[in-house]
């Protein structure tokens, strides 16, 4: 048994139940590990095996980003705000809970606020007034997901005079967030209009209160902490279905008491911010904006607007890692903005359609077909590949630009 696994199984030895099970798995997994270099995979794999609260710190090691032996430490912390997120309920109730969860998922959630939703008036007529909206709650859908991504919580009501908002909840407990996750948010909002299926929406973040401290002014239109969610919860008639939910909302605020630190890839921010110099540089007319903030490892595009058209309908957008540069539709397929240019296209463009056709998850785009970029590369010494990305994002606005009566007929 290597030394850096014994480390980690006694961190967790006494913390709960589910941390000494976990420390007994890895000393189990241990016993196969004859040297410190074998700790890694045997970490992973007992980790990989244990349930899902363990599974991003076995991605962090299978990705090489951190060393076993500093997992110790995460996997402690983790243990201890579970369980006091359960010795909190024990406190409050005074007994034990019948129901033990390992794991509380942003999933779980969803279904927990849908429930309530559908179930609880009060609780509906709560959340509308928090959102600005009146009325009667029309429909309620998990996981809805369009071409410009997935909405976690999409609750329809109606006002009294008949008319349709959307209420598009994004549930986060500790993930981080995905690029232009908020801003892809408002573009389903947006397209949800233009498609006749609500007059108005309104974008919502749910979140540990701490983990929305952090986020920027009007990413979201509002903003709604977990602990205000059960503080209204604790106000409801005592039964036992609602001291379940409240112990689920508190384990999911436990989670979230592990420490979290947003991922930067500087040498990927660099090389965009060198790109969009030098593109600007020969193009000046060329609208990319300057990146609000350092680049995540997956954060490998620069996307804008087009024109007088909202991002929900048209942007512009560079792929330099897949090797294209794209004017982009959104809920629009392939052969409709065929039939709108009357077959005219840029000389070397073509077009491509996204998802399924005869569903408001279609998009399409034109599109250019370059060499790719090195985007985690230095940018020097790429200036010569780049040109072409500047070029051909110069002539699609053009291209636009000389076709806008076309496209003001065809996206009307």
């Amino acid at each position: 048994m290597t030394e850096i696994l014994e480390d980690i199984a006694d961190e967790l030895d006494g913390i709960s139940v589910h941390a000494m099970r976990l420390a007994r798995a890895i000393r189990s997994q241990a016993q196969g590990a004859a040297s410190p270099a074998d700790a890694g995979p045997q970490l992973l794999h007992a980790l990989s095996r244990y349930g899902e609260w363990a599974r991003p710190y076995a991605v962090e090691i299978a990705a090489g980003k951190v060393p076993p032996i500093d997992i110790a430490a995460q996997l402690a912390t983790f243990a201890r705000a579970q369980a006091e997120a359960l010795g909190d309920w024990m406190d409050s109730h005074g007994q034990a809970p019948k129901t033990t969860m390992t794991e509380v998922s942003e999933r779980d959630l969803d279904f927990l606020l849908a429930e309530e939703v559908e179930c609880n008036p009060s609780f509906a007529a709560w959340l509308l007034d928090l959102t600005d909206g009146e009325g009667s709650i029309v429909s309620i859908a998990r996981s809805v997901a369009t071409a410009y991504g997935e909405t976690d919580l999409l609750i329809v009501h109606e006002d009294p005079e008949g008319s349709r908002r959307a209420i598009m909840i994004e549930n986060k407990v500790a993930a981080a967030f995905q690029e232009f996750q908020a801003e892809r948010y408002r573009r389903r909002g947006e397209a949800g209009v233009a498609e006749g299926e609500w007059a108005s929406f309104c974008t919502v973040l749910i979140a540990p209160r701490k983990y929305l401290s952090d986020v920027a002014e009007g990413d979201f239109d509002k903003l709604l902490a977990y602990e205000d969610i059960d503080a209204f919860l604790a106000t409801m008639p005592s039964n036992p279905r609602t001291a379940f939910k409240r112990r689920i909302i508190a384990q999911a605020l436990g989670k979230s008491k592990t420490p979290w630190v947003k991922k930067v890839d500087a040498d990927l921010t660099q090389f965009f911010s060198e790109l969009r110099e030098f593109a600007i540089a020969r193009y000046p007319s060329l609208p990319y904006p300057p990146d609000r903030q350092p680049r995540a490892p997956t954060s490998t595009w620069l996307m804008v607007t087009v024109g007088k058209y909202p991002r929900s309908r048209l942007t512009l957008e560079l792929k330099p890692e897949g090797g294209h540069v794209d004017l982009h539709f959104s809920a629009l397929p392939a052969d409709k903005l065929r039939t709108i240019l009357c077959d005219r296209l840029p000389q070397g463009a073509t077009t491509v359609q996204f998802g399924r056709h005869g569903t408001s998850k279609v998009s399409s785009a034109i599109r250019f077909v370059l060499t790719p970029l090195d985007v985690r590369a230095p940018f020097a010494g790429q200036e010569t590949l780049a040109e072409a990305y500047a070029e051909k994002s110069d002539v699609l606005l053009r291209f636009h630009k000389d076709n806008d009566s076309l496209f003001t007929a065809g996206l009307s």
